[in-house]
């Protein structure tokens, strides 16, 4: 077997390290929600999960081939999976798909052909090559017509200043956390080794225009942002509008080299002189800078909480384990409880790979019935190993929205056990979820309240072919 390969009319050499977001995979390398793209940043090979892979020509976003028998834009008609699936170039030369559990779903067909590298190249093929350089297979998608993107790929495990990522990724370097921007699902989102999406992923809102056409980008000035589609109609519209940003400038100017993803999952902003100015959405002036982090955390002790008085007789809530129990305290309106229950349980999906089910089991005892949320705490069992608390009450029944009180179990401040902030329906699924994985923190939620102190869903939905995301 050679000891050196034809790549583009390069030699290359077998013990040159394919590097994470860079245009190569070698023999037993996988991708992972992750991306490859050409030397020249005109095309990327992307992993969307489960066993989807994607050309895309960069400069105007347009996929050239796919590994699935559906197109692109009816991704949402895929077998959805979570977890961690996989693309990998196994040792037989076969690209294999396979699903969070290894099950093979999809592959080149090209087990013994002595394939030992997969390769993205400058005209927009994709390529195996075995030991002497020769293609076993290819996506035959090469053309001599190449436009490069208005800004340069950020490779590795980080994006320097006038980089940027558009349907590409971060990886850190142990492979651990990887930083995707999606257009197709509308966001930007950091997952963990599980695959599992960290506290810092932004998602574009549903009535953002061109919120499946953004980008991400690190400016001059110290932005760390997401523009919107490059140009409108011919115009250039990449500094006109603006979908998020990190709000380090004007506000808090500081001249920025780079943005790096953490082995420990932490997404950092980085001065020129190495110090970090930002660190996963706040900057280093902010009270929350120098504890945030995006690592899953384990469940912390719960503390007894100080007694509040209920009448005598009272039962104990009914033993759940994780199961949130969702406790009714007003019985005026049997409607209104059915719609709350019936909306809370609905699934809610957010991408292919992300459907949020609330594990909620309704509580209705009419011994609970005028209970506050400090009575009902008292009464969860001390076994119990829910995060949280709901309560449908009074306020649940009349208003349009039911909303519900989200009561928190899971601190290890006794001050803080039973604080409680009001949530629609539709938005427990993602709270609930979250809290119960110690995926992101009571704060998160709590801080993102609209200017009526009701937290409503803060990813935006999508709506899969042949499923009702409203309930009835």
């Amino acid at each position: 077997m050679s000891a050196e390969h034809v790549s583009d009319g390069k030699m290359f050499r077998k013990d040159d390290v394919p590097m994470t977001g860079g245009h190569r995979l070698g023999v037993g390398e996988s991708l992972r929600r992750q991306s490859l793209t050409s030397l020249n940043d005109a095309f990327t090979l992307k992993h969307f999960g489960v066993d989807e892979l994607i050309l895309v020509r960069n400069h105007d976003r347009e996929p050239l081939w796919w590994s699935s028998d559906f197109h692109p834009e009816d991704w949402w008609q895929k077998r959805s999976g979570t977890g961690v699936s996989d693309v990998t170039l196994q040792p037989d030369g076969n690209l294999v798909a396979h699903d969070e559990d290894g099950t093979p779903l999809w592959s080149t067909g090209t087990a013994g052909s002595g394939a030992e590298l997969l390769e993205v190249r400058d005209d927009g093929d994709v390529v195996l090559l075995d030991g002497a350089g020769d293609i076993v297979w290819h996506t035959d998608t090469a053309t001599a017509d190449v436009t490069l993107p208005p800004f340069p790929v950020a490779r590795g495990d980080h994006m320097l200043v006038g980089q940027s990522l558009a349907d590409q990724s971060l990886t850190s370097p142990n492979g651990q956390y990887v930083l995707v921007h999606d257009r197709r699902h509308g966001g930007t989102f950091l997952y963990g080794p599980q695959g599992q999406i960290t506290n810092w992923y932004y998602s574009v809102p549903s009535t953002y225009p061109d919120s499946f056409g953004t980008r991400l980008v690190l400016e001059e000035d110290g932005l760390f942002l997401r523009w919107c589609k490059d140009e409108i109609n011919g115009e250039d519209v990449r500094g006109l509008r603006k979908a998020w940003d990190s709000l380090t400038t004007p506000r808090f100017p500081f001249h920025p080299k780079q943005i790096v993803v953490r082995d420990s999952g932490d997404l950092e902003m980085l001065d020129a002189d190495g110090e970090v100015m930002w660190r996963n959405g706040y900057t280093r002036d902010h009270a929350k800078f120098a504890r945030s982090s995006n690592r899953p955390r384990a469940k912390t002790t719960r503390k007894s909480a100080r007694r509040s008085k209920v009448p005598a007789g009272t039962p104990r809530l009914p033993p759940t384990d994780e199961t949130v129990p969702l406790v009714r305290t007003d019985f005026s309106d049997n409607e209104a409880w059915a719609a709350t229950c019936a909306q809370i349980a609905l699934p809610r999906h957010f991408s292919e790979d992300d459907i949020f089910t609330a594990d909620v089991e309704p509580v209705d005892n009419a011994a609970y019935a005028g209970l506050t949320a400090a009575q009902l705490v008292t009464l969860v069992p001390a076994d119990a190993e829910c995060a949280i608390l709901l309560v449908a009450d009074t306020t649940t029944m009349e208003s349009a929205e039911h909303h519900v009180l989200v009561v928190d179990l899971d601190d290890d401040d006794i001050d803080n056990r039973g604080r409680t902030f009001r949530a629609t329906p539709p938005a427990i699924p993602e709270i609930e979820t979250n809290l119960s994985l110690a995926n992101m923190d009571w704060e998160y939620f709590a801080d993102s309240a609209d200017d009526d102190g009701v937290v409503r869903p803060m990813l935006a939905e999508v709506r899969p072919s042949g499923v009702d995301t409203a309930a009835d």
